[in-house]
């Protein structure tokens, strides 16, 4: 009976796993402070963090988005694009900033040793 219940988890998990390849990148959340250098936030924006909106952005990824059959194989981003992101610091005046980020546009089983995956900016 046990063997049974086994192999029914297994073709579910199976199947939740085939449900989800590898393929177009998702939305997420990053917010400013996660998308420029330590130095570059506590100069610049930390001191004004509470005049800056939005405080966030959405960028598309690709890591965790998909599954790869080869167990050395991720879904990481296959192409890239750098984009502007417009930010608005309103003290006595409204000023608008852009800062350069990395959005993913393309995804595909890659190799984890010579991907970059840690690249988030």
């Amino acid at each position: 009976f046990l063997v049974l219940i086994y192999a029914w988890n297994f073709k579910k998990n199976n199947w939740t796993v085939s449900a989800f390849p590898c393929g177009e990148p998702q939305p997420r959340v990053f917010y400013l402070e996660d998308l420029v250098d330590r130095d570059e936030w506590k100069l610049k924006y930390e001191p004004v963090l509470d005049n800056i909106k939005p405080q966030s952005t959405i960028l598309y990824r690709c890591e965790f988005t998909g599954c790869c059959e080869d167990r050395e194989t991720r879904c990481l981003p296959a192409k890239i694009e750098e984009v502007g992101v417009t930010f608005r610091n309103v003290t006595e005046r409204v000023l608008y900033f852009q800062i350069q980020v990395k959005n993913h546009t393309t995804c595909a089983c890659l190799s984890i040793d010579t991907s970059g995956k840690k690249n988030i900016k």
